[in-house]
Protein backbone atom coordinates (compact mmCIF):
# COMPACT_ATOMS: atom_id res chain seq x y z
CA UNK A 1 0.00 0.00 0.00
CA UNK A 2 1.36 3.41 -1.52
CA UNK A 3 2.61 5.29 2.44
CA UNK A 4 1.14 8.20 1.37
CA UNK A 5 -2.83 7.44 1.04
CA UNK A 6 -4.06 8.08 4.70
CA UNK A 7 -6.52 5.88 5.83
CA UNK A 8 -10.11 6.57 4.00
CA UNK A 9 -13.01 4.78 2.55
CA UNK A 10 -11.98 4.13 -1.15
CA UNK A 11 -14.16 4.07 -4.06
CA UNK A 12 -15.60 1.34 -6.01
CA UNK A 13 -15.59 0.29 -9.87
CA UNK A 14 -18.18 -0.69 -11.73
CA UNK A 15 -18.54 -2.07 -14.97
CA UNK A 16 -22.08 -2.75 -16.58
CA UNK A 17 -22.56 -5.27 -19.03
CA UNK A 18 -18.67 -5.34 -20.45
CA UNK A 19 -18.58 -7.19 -23.25
CA UNK A 20 -14.45 -7.95 -23.71
CA UNK A 21 -12.16 -9.82 -21.02
CA UNK A 22 -9.37 -7.55 -21.76
CA UNK A 23 -10.94 -4.36 -20.57
CA UNK A 24 -11.54 -6.05 -17.32
CA UNK A 25 -8.25 -6.75 -16.88
CA UNK A 26 -7.13 -3.32 -17.74
CA UNK A 27 -9.16 -1.75 -15.86
CA UNK A 28 -8.08 -3.82 -13.26
CA UNK A 29 -4.83 -2.65 -13.59
CA UNK A 30 -5.72 0.97 -13.81
CA UNK A 31 -7.05 0.60 -10.56
CA UNK A 32 -3.66 -0.92 -9.47
CA UNK A 33 -1.88 2.02 -10.24
CA UNK A 34 -3.96 4.06 -8.05
CA UNK A 35 -4.44 1.98 -4.92
CA UNK A 36 -8.19 0.74 -5.96
CA UNK A 37 -9.33 -2.79 -5.14
CA UNK A 38 -12.80 -2.97 -5.41
CA UNK A 39 -13.99 -3.83 -8.77
CA UNK A 40 -17.63 -4.52 -9.55
CA UNK A 41 -18.66 -6.33 -12.21
CA UNK A 42 -22.93 -6.42 -14.00
CA UNK A 43 -23.82 -9.31 -16.02
CA UNK A 44 -20.34 -9.93 -17.50
CA UNK A 45 -19.70 -12.97 -20.05
CA UNK A 46 -19.07 -16.13 -17.94
CA UNK A 47 -15.82 -17.06 -18.97
CA UNK A 48 -15.07 -13.19 -18.36
CA UNK A 49 -11.78 -13.95 -16.29
CA UNK A 50 -9.71 -15.83 -18.88
CA UNK A 51 -6.13 -15.63 -19.72
CA UNK A 52 -6.36 -12.90 -21.90
CA UNK A 53 -7.87 -10.83 -18.85
CA UNK A 54 -5.36 -11.57 -16.45
CA UNK A 55 -2.72 -11.18 -18.65
CA UNK A 56 -4.14 -7.00 -19.27
CA UNK A 57 -4.63 -7.01 -15.76
CA UNK A 58 -0.11 -7.19 -15.42
CA UNK A 59 0.35 -8.08 -12.23
CA UNK A 60 -3.01 -6.89 -10.62
CA UNK A 61 -4.40 -10.25 -10.37
CA UNK A 62 -5.54 -9.74 -6.79
CA UNK A 63 -7.84 -7.55 -7.42
CA UNK A 64 -9.45 -10.04 -10.30
CA UNK A 65 -9.51 -12.23 -7.67
CA UNK A 66 -11.75 -10.12 -5.34
CA UNK A 67 -14.39 -9.28 -7.90
CA UNK A 68 -18.02 -9.46 -6.76
CA UNK A 69 -20.50 -10.14 -9.90
CA UNK A 70 -24.11 -8.76 -9.96
CA UNK A 71 -26.96 -9.60 -11.88
CA UNK A 72 -28.30 -5.91 -11.45
CA UNK A 73 -27.26 -2.55 -11.30
CA UNK A 74 -29.43 -1.93 -7.96
CA UNK A 75 -28.03 -5.05 -6.65
CA UNK A 76 -23.86 -3.56 -7.16
CA UNK A 77 -24.55 -0.34 -5.61
CA UNK A 78 -26.77 -1.74 -2.81
CA UNK A 79 -24.04 -1.05 -0.08
CA UNK A 80 -22.62 2.05 -1.57
CA UNK A 81 -23.71 6.03 -0.37
CA UNK A 82 -22.83 8.05 -3.32
CA UNK A 83 -22.91 6.83 -6.93
CA UNK A 84 -21.19 9.18 -9.62
CA UNK A 85 -22.07 7.61 -13.63
CA UNK A 86 -19.60 8.47 -15.73
CA UNK A 87 -20.36 9.71 -19.41
CA UNK A 88 -18.64 11.28 -22.58
CA UNK A 89 -21.99 12.90 -23.72
CA UNK A 90 -24.09 15.44 -22.45
CA UNK A 91 -27.49 13.94 -20.97
CA UNK A 92 -31.06 15.73 -21.27
CA UNK A 93 -32.02 15.10 -17.60
CA UNK A 94 -31.26 17.26 -14.40
CA UNK A 95 -28.78 15.90 -12.83
CA UNK A 96 -25.42 17.45 -10.96
CA UNK A 97 -22.52 16.94 -13.80
CA UNK A 98 -18.64 17.03 -12.42
CA UNK A 99 -15.96 17.09 -14.36
CA UNK A 100 -13.18 14.45 -13.78
CA UNK A 101 -10.89 16.79 -11.04
CA UNK A 102 -13.85 18.17 -9.49
CA UNK A 103 -15.18 14.65 -9.00
CA UNK A 104 -11.97 13.44 -7.29
CA UNK A 105 -11.51 16.42 -4.82
CA UNK A 106 -15.47 15.82 -3.56
CA UNK A 107 -15.06 11.58 -3.96
CA UNK A 108 -12.09 11.69 -1.83
CA UNK A 109 -13.28 14.47 0.37
CA UNK A 110 -16.16 12.29 1.08
CA UNK A 111 -14.05 9.05 1.84
CA UNK A 112 -12.31 10.93 4.59
CA UNK A 113 -15.84 10.74 6.02
CA UNK A 114 -16.08 6.93 6.01
CA UNK A 115 -18.79 7.71 2.68
CA UNK A 116 -18.52 4.34 0.52
CA UNK A 117 -18.69 5.49 -2.83
CA UNK A 118 -18.83 4.09 -6.55
CA UNK A 119 -17.66 4.62 -9.95
CA UNK A 120 -19.80 3.63 -12.93
CA UNK A 121 -19.15 2.83 -16.15
CA UNK A 122 -21.63 1.60 -18.73
CA UNK A 123 -20.87 -1.05 -21.74
CA UNK A 124 -18.15 -0.02 -23.94
CA UNK A 125 -20.52 0.29 -26.89
CA UNK A 126 -23.04 2.40 -25.82
CA UNK A 127 -21.82 3.52 -21.98
CA UNK A 128 -25.02 3.76 -19.88
CA UNK A 129 -28.01 4.42 -20.64
CA UNK A 130 -30.62 6.81 -19.18
CA UNK A 131 -32.43 4.62 -17.15
CA UNK A 132 -29.30 3.62 -15.40
CA UNK A 133 -27.73 7.02 -14.89
CA UNK A 134 -31.07 8.05 -13.05
CA UNK A 135 -29.53 5.33 -10.07
CA UNK A 136 -26.56 8.06 -9.63
CA UNK A 137 -25.85 10.83 -7.47
CA UNK A 138 -24.06 12.71 -10.32
CA UNK A 139 -22.83 12.45 -13.58
CA UNK A 140 -18.68 12.73 -14.28
CA UNK A 141 -18.73 14.54 -17.62
CA UNK A 142 -15.48 13.57 -19.97
CA UNK A 143 -15.01 16.28 -22.71
CA UNK A 144 -13.72 14.42 -25.87
CA UNK A 145 -13.13 15.10 -29.43
CA UNK A 146 -15.87 15.53 -31.91
CA UNK A 147 -13.59 14.53 -34.33
CA UNK A 148 -13.00 10.89 -32.36
CA UNK A 149 -15.07 10.64 -29.23
CA UNK A 150 -14.20 7.09 -28.26
CA UNK A 151 -12.74 6.41 -25.31
CA UNK A 152 -11.68 3.15 -24.29
CA UNK A 153 -13.43 1.55 -20.99
CA UNK A 154 -10.22 1.06 -19.14
CA UNK A 155 -9.12 4.33 -20.11
CA UNK A 156 -12.47 5.95 -18.56
CA UNK A 157 -11.36 3.81 -15.22
CA UNK A 158 -7.83 4.92 -15.40
CA UNK A 159 -8.83 8.91 -15.30
CA UNK A 160 -11.07 8.61 -12.68
CA UNK A 161 -8.82 6.88 -10.92
CA UNK A 162 -6.37 9.51 -11.17
CA UNK A 163 -8.10 12.47 -10.42
CA UNK A 164 -9.35 10.72 -7.44
CA UNK A 165 -5.48 9.55 -6.59
CA UNK A 166 -4.75 13.03 -6.58
CA UNK A 167 -6.72 14.22 -3.80
CA UNK A 168 -5.41 11.49 -1.36
CA UNK A 169 -1.61 12.42 -1.50
CA UNK A 170 -0.40 13.82 1.69
CA UNK A 171 1.99 15.93 -0.77
CA UNK A 172 -1.78 17.77 -3.15
CA UNK A 173 0.53 18.58 -6.22
CA UNK A 174 -1.05 22.48 -6.21
CA UNK A 175 0.19 23.58 -8.81
CA UNK A 176 3.45 23.47 -10.74
CA UNK A 177 6.48 22.87 -8.13
CA UNK A 178 10.38 22.47 -8.16
CA UNK A 179 12.05 19.44 -6.93
CA UNK A 180 15.31 20.45 -5.83
CA UNK A 181 16.37 16.75 -4.41
CA UNK A 182 19.47 17.75 -1.68
CA UNK A 183 20.82 20.74 -4.03
CA UNK A 184 20.15 24.38 -1.89
CA UNK A 185 19.25 26.91 -3.32
CA UNK A 186 21.69 29.88 -4.14
CA UNK A 187 21.25 32.62 -0.71
CA UNK A 188 20.93 35.84 -2.17
CA UNK A 189 24.16 36.87 -1.54
CA UNK A 190 25.16 34.31 -4.09
CA UNK A 191 22.61 35.52 -6.49
CA UNK A 192 23.91 38.92 -6.21
CA UNK A 193 27.69 37.91 -6.55
CA UNK A 194 27.02 36.29 -9.96
CA UNK A 195 24.56 39.29 -10.90
CA UNK A 196 27.49 41.70 -10.45
CA UNK A 197 29.89 39.49 -12.18
CA UNK A 198 27.58 39.30 -14.67
CA UNK A 199 27.53 43.08 -14.47
CA UNK A 200 31.12 44.01 -14.59
CA UNK A 201 32.02 41.32 -17.40
CA UNK A 202 29.31 43.28 -19.77
CA UNK A 203 30.45 46.43 -18.87
CA UNK A 204 34.00 45.81 -20.77
CA UNK A 205 32.22 43.93 -23.31
CA UNK A 206 30.37 46.97 -23.96
CA UNK A 207 27.03 45.59 -24.00
CA UNK A 208 24.80 47.80 -22.92
CA UNK A 209 25.24 49.96 -26.23
CA UNK A 210 22.81 52.66 -24.70
CA UNK A 211 23.87 53.14 -21.26
CA UNK A 212 20.30 54.96 -20.43
CA UNK A 213 18.92 51.75 -21.57
CA UNK A 214 21.61 49.63 -18.87
CA UNK A 215 19.44 49.68 -15.49
CA UNK A 216 16.29 48.17 -17.97
CA UNK A 217 17.88 45.62 -19.66
CA UNK A 218 19.98 43.99 -16.23
CA UNK A 219 16.88 44.12 -14.53
CA UNK A 220 15.90 41.87 -17.47
CA UNK A 221 18.29 39.60 -17.01
CA UNK A 222 18.28 39.31 -13.00
CA UNK A 223 14.34 38.33 -14.02
CA UNK A 224 15.62 35.83 -16.21
CA UNK A 225 18.06 34.17 -13.39
CA UNK A 226 15.62 34.31 -10.51
CA UNK A 227 12.39 32.45 -12.67
CA UNK A 228 15.36 29.54 -12.74
CA UNK A 229 15.44 29.64 -9.37
CA UNK A 230 19.35 28.35 -9.23
CA UNK A 231 21.26 26.14 -6.78
CA UNK A 232 24.20 27.55 -4.83
CA UNK A 233 26.22 24.95 -7.39
CA UNK A 234 24.58 26.17 -10.00
CA UNK A 235 25.59 29.54 -9.32
CA UNK A 236 29.03 28.54 -9.14
CA UNK A 237 28.69 27.09 -12.72
CA UNK A 238 27.14 30.02 -14.03
CA UNK A 239 29.94 32.57 -12.63
CA UNK A 240 32.13 29.43 -14.23
CA UNK A 241 30.91 29.65 -17.45
CA UNK A 242 31.50 33.67 -17.59
CA UNK A 243 35.17 33.38 -16.58
CA UNK A 244 35.54 30.37 -19.11
CA UNK A 245 34.47 32.68 -22.06
CA UNK A 246 36.35 36.04 -20.75
CA UNK A 247 39.84 33.79 -20.77
CA UNK A 248 39.19 32.29 -23.57
CA UNK A 249 38.71 35.05 -25.73
CA UNK A 250 41.96 37.00 -23.60
CA UNK A 251 44.02 33.67 -23.68
CA UNK A 252 47.02 35.65 -25.27
CA UNK A 253 47.02 37.93 -22.63
CA UNK A 254 45.88 36.65 -19.39
CA UNK A 255 47.26 33.34 -18.17
CA UNK A 256 44.40 30.91 -17.58
CA UNK A 257 46.52 29.62 -14.81
CA UNK A 258 47.22 32.92 -12.42
CA UNK A 259 44.73 34.88 -14.46
CA UNK A 260 46.77 37.78 -14.56
CA UNK A 261 48.08 39.84 -17.58
CA UNK A 262 50.91 37.58 -19.38
CA UNK A 263 54.68 39.31 -19.23
CA UNK A 264 55.44 40.40 -22.25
Amino acid sequence: MNKNIPNITKPCVILVDPTQDGNIGSAARAMANFSLVDLRLVRPKETWNTYFCRQMASGANHILKGVKVFESIEESIADLQRVYATSARRRNMIKPMLSAGQAGKEIASLGAKDIKVGFLFGTEKSGLTNEEITLSDAVVYIPLSSSHASLNLAQAVLLLAYEWYQFTLKFPQQGRFLRKGKATFASKEDFEGYISHLEKELDLANFWRVQEKKPEMLAGLRNIFQRCDPTKQEVRTLRGVISALVYHRWRDVIDPGTRKIRDK
